[in-house]
């Protein structure tokens, strides 16, 4: 296992790399429909809607499922290969939260 901190931010560059590789692809087809007035007819609320849809949305349900599958990471995590950890961390009881007993 290679501890090194660049790891993460290297990981964390290579998904926002993908994540922009996915921009350009919906760009390459937004903008010529937005240039030839397909979309004239929508408002400007209207396609915030349909790019939050067609590029949020798929990035955010993309890296959920990969931080949620089997692997527990993302492509970035993959390639520079660091290992997810879990500790396991019970429920605090109530003396180790902080709460203050009651005084007569």
């Amino acid at each position: 296992m290679n501890q090194h901190p660049w790891n993460r931010l290297a990981a964390w560059l290579v998904d926002w790399l993908l994540v922009l590789g996915w921009l350009a692809i919906t760009a390459a087809v937004a903008v010529p429909l937005f240039l030839s007035s397909y979309t004239g007819g929508l408002s400007v609320l209207a396609l915030n809607i349909v790019a939050t849809l067609v590029v949020v949305v798929p990035v955010t349900v993309g890296m959920a499922v990969l931080e949620s599958s089997a692997r527990k990471a993302s492509i970035g995590k993959r390639a520079r290969r660091l290992i997810v950890v879990t500790i396991y961390n019970p429920q605090p009881r109530i003396q180790n939260t902080g709460a203050r007993p009651q005084r007569p």
